[in-house]
């Protein structure tokens, strides 16, 4: 029975979009050529009838009810769910409650271009296990981390620029400090190769060293997240003023930067306090 439902799942999939069945949508529909299509399709060529678009993409009408078996089998207790990444290649299946949790740390999830947040001109989408090499292939050289930092004369002129993405690494994972200029705003701040779950825990200090000390702490931002999501994650100064304050004559200036990881900094207070990782909030000596 487990294995006719797995073939049933495997071979359900949606015409129009080509993704499979999703937990909570368990109406599905055929057209005349018996091609399935999706609830969520449904609904938006229903939108779409007065268009003359009430068609499977094959061209045939489709039909105005609904399958009441796969309905039936969809609701199949313990029934596992196909990726949402699975026309990107993951062949993981997960039981309703477990699916979101892995579909946002999937290794064949989309994520944006890093390039999108520093100039907004990539628009591409890639998947998460091919980001860096995207980004290294089709715009930049990942740096390294080093000091000081040297400015050209766009930078100091202070119009819309960014730099290129300075790679680093803490316990084997890759964080990658950004930099641009807009609208004569300085912006700076730390991605992780990781998902926002992943993000968490961790935390960053950027500390600036020029005719004053300007230090930052903020939170690591998530590969997954766009410019516009991580405002309150950045370090943000007027350019006029990180120019004034920092930058010394000669175009350079020094900076460090620190990364916390914040779960394994409990783990060791946890330690020394004598809590395991097991031991409830009201533990006690």
């Amino acid at each position: 029975m487990a294995s006719l439902l797995e073939d049933l799942r495997n071979d359900l999939v949606c015409q129009m979009c080509q993704n499979h069945a999703r937990p909570g949508k368990r109406q599905w529909y055929r057209c005349l050529k018996l091609h399935q299509i999706c609830q969520d399709c449904k609904v938006i060529t229903d939108d779409l009838v007065e268009f003359d678009r009430y068609k499977c993409s094959c061209g045939e009408p489709i039909s105005k009810k609904y399958c009441k078996m796969t309905e039936k089998w969809l609701s199949s207790p313990g029934l596992k769910f196909n990726c949402g990444n699975a026309k990107n290649g993951c062949q993981e299946t997960h039981s309703e409650n477990a699916l979101l949790e892995h579909e946002s740390e999937c290794i064949y999830r989309f994520v944006p271009c890093p390039f999108k947040a520093l100039n907004n001109w990539c628009k591409k989408r890639v998947t998460y296990q091919k980001v860096i090499q995207h980004y290294e292939k089709r715009h930049n050289i990942l740096k390294e981390l080093k000091t000081p930092v040297a400015w050209n004369e766009l930078a100091m002129s202070g119009r819309d620029c960014f730099f290129p993405l300075v790679k680093t690494s803490v316990t084997n994972r890759m964080f990658l400090l950004c930099s641009k200029t807009d609208s004569l705003i300085h912006y700076q701040w730390v991605y992780l190769l990781g998902s926002p779950i992943e993000a968490k825990h961790f935390s960053y200090t950027l500390k600036f060293n020029g005719l004053d000390t300007i230090t930052f702490q903020g939170r690591v931002a998530s590969i997954d997240e766009s410019f516009d999501t991580i405002s309150g994650k950045c370090f943000s100064i007027a350019h006029k003023s990180f120019k004034a304050q920092i930058v010394d004559e000669d175009r350079k200036y020094e900076y460090s930067l620190i990364i916390r990881n914040l779960k394994e900094e409990a783990k060791d207070e946890n330690y020394e306090s004598g809590i395991s990782d097991n031991d409830g909030d009201d533990a006690k000596l």
